[in-house]
């Protein structure tokens, strides 16, 4: 499995990981092009597709910092979901040593147990802090979601950091209001 990293939006494999992005999250949860072309510049983020033997099957988009990882967007294709790709994926990412903080859905129903379950198979645990994530658009308001890390719960101090970051530079990359 190979994770490729695009650094702008003329990559010709743009096109098929936009339209992932566009069907897989709601539109609350999604970035304009013009906020995604800012957030590809930064040294900080990775835009990256992920390949299978050549085989387009997925996006990771993340954040990098010295102390976390922040998954901020990671979608399987939906023909794809099921086999595997998910699991390789996000292990390639775990395996860089550095722990991962990510948000689900506030579990509440059979879809969003399948999906905490998935992420807890790979180490990830919940984390009780109440947690609102800003709006990417201005016509929506922040949305409850849930914490998850690896290598065990945050404290106190790493999720005031993670917050911080995900408020003060992630959020820099949305329609600001």
């Amino acid at each position: 499995m190979d994770r490729i990293r695009l650094k702008d939006m003329d990559d010709p494999a743009f096109g098929e990981c936009w339209q992932l992005y566009s069907g897989a999250f709601p539109v609350y949860e999604q970035r304009r092009k013009e906020e995604q072309r800012g957030a590809m510049m930064q040294p900080d983020y990775h835009f990256d597709a992920i390949y299978q033997a050549g085989r387009f099957v997925g996006i990771m988009l993340y954040w990098k910092q010295k102390d976390f990882i922040y998954l901020e967007h990671f979608a399987i294709a939906p023909g794809l979901r099921g086999g595997g790709f998910g699991t390789k994926a996000l292990s390639m990412l775990l395996d860089e040593g550095t722990q991962v903080i990510l948000e689900i859905d506030p579990v509440k129903d059979e879809i969003s147990e399948k999906r905490l379950r998935f992420y807890q198979s790979l180490g990830f645990c919940r984390n009780e802090f109440k947690h609102i994530h800003p709006p990417y658009r201005h016509q929506f308001t922040g949305h409850a979601l849930e914490v998850l890390s690896s290598g065990g719960e945050l404290d106190t101090a790493k999720y005031n950091d993670f917050a911080f970051y995900l408020n003060n530079r992630v959020m820099e990359y949305s329609e600001q209001i």
